[in-house]
């Protein structure tokens, strides 16, 4: 695509014509293909890769792809380069793609006896999945990491569960084991009474984060009134349910919480980064650093909540926005209920400030 574009002008007439000869190639290799099987593998990747951008917009290929200064590097490489700077590999964003016991134990076994170091490790399990792309966490060197994960850090951190319960309707719902789904669509069960009360406490706070001791507080008081287990023992189940749904991704943790609003307020607002980006886009960042996609409606209605207007005047606003947009409002809702809806799903949405 790069050579294809290369004499072109401007990005757009780049990012159209690159569009337009991986079209043209994933076609081309696709017919060649049925009698040419070498070339079979060629034309899946060709097509995956045609999927893939065909739902990403335009800036998302021109920066990805068309970058006329783009040196990929081996893992190992880049620590190479980063020591020169005194700088050390700390970890991954996503704790659990780092970690061995998301790999079968016979996979996870045979890269830990090749490998002499956590940067072996990570290179040769890049080569296993043919990983590409990394958002690699760097520290200075001079910190001793400590690279054994210990169910009793949990106890440092707040903690928040970006997941749904499984339901009645599908397949791997259990009535009497609660189970989580990821948005990747993993699936985790809650075996003890004590994860069960805490997980469910997280999703139904959801986008707040509880810090540890009041979660393991309020999920005591939920299972067992009268506190008769002992409760160090309680804060160690916790502990070993946390660290488990932290490796599958069923949770996230922090060291503090985020400043936004559990509640929308008498004079709600809205992230002062979201307000500008709905001037151009309906597509806006949230408080916890998430991109978030509002319907016409919501990114207009967004722009009022400055903290200026209570709940009158933004129904006002709202009933005003329907109107120009030619929008017919729900029969079954009024105009408050309408307002409430949009307020509470700016909560869970995390766009409101506390």
């Amino acid at each position: 695509m790069r050579y294809h574009t290369d004499r072109l002008a401007t990005a757009q007439e780049r990012t159209a014509k690159s569009r337009a000869l991986l079209n043209f190639l994933a076609t081309a290799t696709a017919r060649l293909g049925r009698t040419q099987p070498d070339l079979g593998l060629y034309s899946q990747w060709l097509g995956l890769e045609q999927e893939i951008l065909a739902d990403k917009p335009d800036f998302y290929l021109f920066h990805e792809h068309l970058e006329r200064d783009n040196n990929p590097l081996y893992f190992h490489e880049f620590v190479e380069r980063a020591a020169a700077h005194q700088l050390q590999y700390l970890g991954d964003a996503n704790l659990s793609s780092m970690l061995p016991a998301s790999l079968p134990q016979e996979i996870a076994t045979g890269l830990m006896e090749m490998s002499r170091s956590a940067i072996d490790f990570e290179q040769y399990r890049d080569f296993i999945v043919n990983r590409t792309f990394r958002e690699t966490l760097l520290c200075h060197t001079q910190i001793n990491l400590r690279r054994d994960l210990q169910p009793a850090s949990m106890r440092d951190f707040a903690f928040a569960a970006p997941v749904r319960l499984v339901t009645p309707d599908e397949a791997s719902y259990n009535p009497t084991i609660p189970k989580l789904r990821s948005p990747s669509g993993s699936v985790i069960a809650l075996r003890t009474p004590l994860s069960a009360a805490a997980l469910t406490m997280l999703v139904d706070v959801f986008p707040r984060a509880l810090p540890f001791d009041e979660l393991l507080l309020r999920s005591r008081a939920k299972i067992d009134a009268s506190h008769a287990t002992d409760a160090a023992a309680h804060a160690q189940r916790l502990s070993d349910a946390l660290l488990s749904c932290l490796i599958a991704s069923m949770v996230t943790i922090s060291t503090r919480t985020p400043p936004f609003a559990s509640l929308p307020g008498e004079r709600p607002i809205a992230s002062k980064f979201a307000q500008l980006q709905v001037r151009r886009s309906t597509s806006v960042t949230n408080l916890l650093h998430n991109t978030i996609e509002l319907d016409p409606i919501a990114a207009q209605l967004i722009q009022f909540m400055d903290g200026s207007r209570d709940d009158a005047a933004l129904r006002d606003e709202l009933m005003r926005l329907i109107d120009a947009g030619g929008m017919q409002a729900s029969v079954e809702a009024t105009p408050d209920q309408m307002l409430q809806d949009y307020l509470n799903r700016f909560v869970r949405m995390a766009l409101l400030v506390g």
